[in-house]
């Protein structure tokens, strides 16, 4: 069974190739180049980078069984040939899918289809779903509707039994639309629930700042989420960076009770969808692999940033290559 496990939020990225930043005026039709077409979502992103990363992981989330979802499973396995191994196959519904809007100069659009993310129940895994594995990362209860129905109850149901079997936990979101259901949650009460069984926690900065209702800085963001019972807590900043921080109850000794505060990599920006995925894939590999905290945000952000470098999750850096590129940034080369 695989080291890592990535659960939750699964779909297929549809990005038009525009090379306009011009509004995109109703009535008029608008030439776009060929579109790439990739898994996306946080089990789709983290999974693919982590093993493009060379790591023993594997995929639990919904699909359907239509055109959709066929490329998705195809996806997985053109990458690995067992990642798609623990997708589950739903006959009645749609899989989801992602239209991502990615003008020049101009933050991303999506359009989004939740298909048949929406019942997916991750309460209904059970131990021997989660034979062999020593890193749970669950993605996006945002757009989960069991999930957020729920309160949390789903994802602490999951989580705990996840460490009953000594299991760390590590949870990533997204910013929901604020008039869809999901962006009508009381998040901070679900996060009250959720994160006395999370070992680690991955938001973005704008993320965070909408769950906690709060302008804060990013450090007292992650001290309230380490007060909240969170025990380690990765922030992930964009262009600005990460920040890394732990309690003094963290699974690995050496990473406790520590703040690190990495900052972005220069490259030359193609597209963020992903991004934040894959700094995480880079995260949970180092925590797998016990590496000191500092490198751990490092090989982080450089994942981050080498993503933003193509447009298709599958052409995610290996280790060697993220850090051979690490090395070529310290010389200033």
């Amino acid at each position: 069974m695989p080291e890592i496990l990535v659960v939750g939020h699964i779909c297929l990225d549809i990005v038009p190739g525009i090379a306009t930043s011009a509004e995109l005026t109703p009535g008029r039709l608008f030439e776009v180049g060929s579109a790439a077409i990739s898994v996306g979502g946080a089990a789709g992103n983290t999974g693919i980078a982590l093993a493009c990363l060379g790591a023993d992981v594997g995929v639990i989330a919904q699909v359907g069984l239509d055109p959709f979802g066929e490329l998705v499973q195809s996806t997985l396995r053109s990458v690995s040939p067992t990642l798609a191994d623990g997708l589950i196959e739903v006959p009645s519904e749609p899989t989801s899918y992602t239209v991502v809007i990615n003008r020049v100069g101009v933050d991303r659009t999506f359009l989004h289809c939740p298909g048949v993310n929406d019942s997916f129940r991750p309460s209904a895994l059970d131990a021997h779903s989660l034979a062999g594995a020593k890193v749970l990362h669950f993605g996006y209860p945002q757009l989960l509707r069991q999930v957020y129905e729920s309160a949390g109850k789903q994802l602490i149901s999951l989580f705990a039994l996840a460490r009953s079997l000594g299991i760390l936990t590590s949870l990533d979101t997204t910013y929901p639309d604020s008039k869809s259901d999901a962006g009508k949650v009381d998040w901070l009460a679900f996060l009250t629930e959720v994160l006395p069984y999370t070992d680690l926690f991955c938001p973005s900065e704008d993320e965070l700042a909408f769950m906690l209702s709060t302008n804060q800085s990013c450090e007292e963001m992650l001290a309230g989420c380490l007060r909240l019972g969170a025990r380690g807590v990765m922030i992930k900043r964009g262009e600005n960076g990460l920040i890394l921080g732990t309690s003094s109850e963290f699974p690995l000794a050496c990473w406790r009770s520590r703040m690190v505060a990495q900052p972005s990599y220069p490259v030359e920006v193609v597209g963020t969808t992903g991004c934040g995925d894959a700094a995480i894939a880079g995260l949970l590999l180092a925590l797998l692999n016990e590496w000191p905290i500092e490198r751990a945000a490092q090989v982080s952000a450089a994942c981050g940033a080498m993503r933003c470098t193509v447009l298709r999750v599958d052409e995610s850096p290996s280790l060697a290559q993220v850090e051979d590129q690490i090395a070529r940034w310290a010389s200033g080369s």
